[in-house]
């Protein structure tokens, strides 16, 4: 977005001033990423801001002054330190460069106010100041599945899960494929996780934020427990990779069956010993 000239007044109390002094230049496969546009807003974090849906946001045109509701899917941190991503059946990617969040959860209600920008094409509200977020509540942050055909600008900065088998893996990339589609699983170096251990022909389910580079679009999974084994192939090991989907019974049902058949073995024994202690009296 190119620079503009700031219109000031006299006036110590100045209306709503958008800068822009130098184009975003975040690299989001960095470990810590960090945009250098220092857009900024004088002035209140309420003033001169429309509200509207993120999807609305969205769709605006970079550079207006917006407020969306939504709730927090992931934090600051997870994947840089300046920015989190917000949903409200829609998401978007919310940024404030000076990375002075205050204490955010997964599942928490916020309202944010800021501009409406971009990096690599995946759409951003940039925030000037703290203030701007503020905290309406608590929820959930639930994913929802998705096809990975639908994987697209549609579901870009969503929190969603898919289920498909991995064509590849390496410790901080796995290919999926299911049909004809593709996609690209890629573990942050903040987040810590690893695909390693995971067998190429496993069948998994993953959980992430849909990620766009230049028209390229990715799954970010947050933690390693977002990555579930839903099946192994050969030659794979669970150690890196989560949780694998149990074969058999629950546990707590595998363990209810093996009490009641230690508590019979055990009753049968008692009986069958008063019973032979009962045959020696009587022939005594």
């Amino acid at each position: 977005m190119p620079a503009t000239s700031p219109n000031t007044t006299a006036s110590e109390t100045p209306a709503v001033i958008i800068l822009e002094t130098t184009e975003e230049t975040e690299n989001v496969s960095a470990s810590d990423a960090s945009d250098t546009s220092g857009s900024s807003i004088a002035g209140t974090a309420s003033t001169g801001f429309q509200s509207m849906t993120i999807a609305q946001a969205r769709a605006a045109a970079l550079g207006t002054a917006v407020r969306v509701e939504g709730t927090v899917t992931a934090l600051p941190g997870v994947f840089a330190t300046q920015f989190f991503y917000l949903e409200d059946g829609a998401g978007i990617q919310v940024y404030l460069y000076s990375a002075d969040f205050s204490a955010l959860d997964l599942g928490d209600r916020v309202r944010v106010s800021g501009i409406m920008s971009q990096n690599r094409g995946e759409a951003r509200v940039k925030l000037s100041l703290p203030e701007a977020i503020e905290i309406l509540g608590h929820g959930s942050s639930i994913a929802h599945d998705i096809r990975m055909d639908a994987i697209g600008e549609a579901a870009e900065a969503q929190l969603v899960s898919v289920e498909a088998v991995v064509e590849s893996a390496r410790s901080d990339e796995m290919t999926l494929t299911e049909g004809e589609a593709t996609l690209r699983v890629s573990a942050r170096e903040r987040t810590g996780i690893s695909f390693a251990a995971i067998a190429s022909g496993s069948r998994v389910r993953v959980t992430g934020i849909v990620s766009e580079s230049n028209g390229v679009y990715a799954l970010l999974p947050r933690f390693q427990s977002d990555i579930f084994i839903v099946e192994m192939a050969n030659g794979g090991s669970s150690t890196a990779a989560g949780i694998v989907k149990p074969s058999g019974p629950p546990s707590g049902l595998y363990g209810g069956i093996l009490l009641l058949g230690m508590l019979a073995a055990l009753g049968f024994r008692f009986f069958r010993s008063r019973r032979e202690e009962d045959l020696t009296l009587t022939n005594a």
